[in-house]
């Protein structure tokens, strides 16, 4: 993202969370919404990444007030 943004493309905003607290304090410093949240997978493949709250996927749209 940072070269992108270095040639004028742009990319939206977004951090780097380890845990679901930062997760939390991150997403509600966020001036949009909703949200995108990503699992990370390192196991390799798409898909396979989840969330402990039971969503599938690796990639979430969710309210900010889901965050809380």
């Amino acid at each position: 993202m940072k070269l992108l943004r270095e040639y004028g493309v742009q990319v939206p905003n977004g951090q780097i969370a380890t845990n679901a607290n930062e997760a939390k304090d991150l997403g509600s410093k966020l001036t949009t919404d909703p949200v995108v949240i990503k699992a990370q997978v390192l196991a390799g493949g798409r898909g396979k990444g989840h969330f402990d709250s039971g969503l599938k996927g690796g990639v979430q749209v969710i309210p900010k007030s889901k965050l809380s």
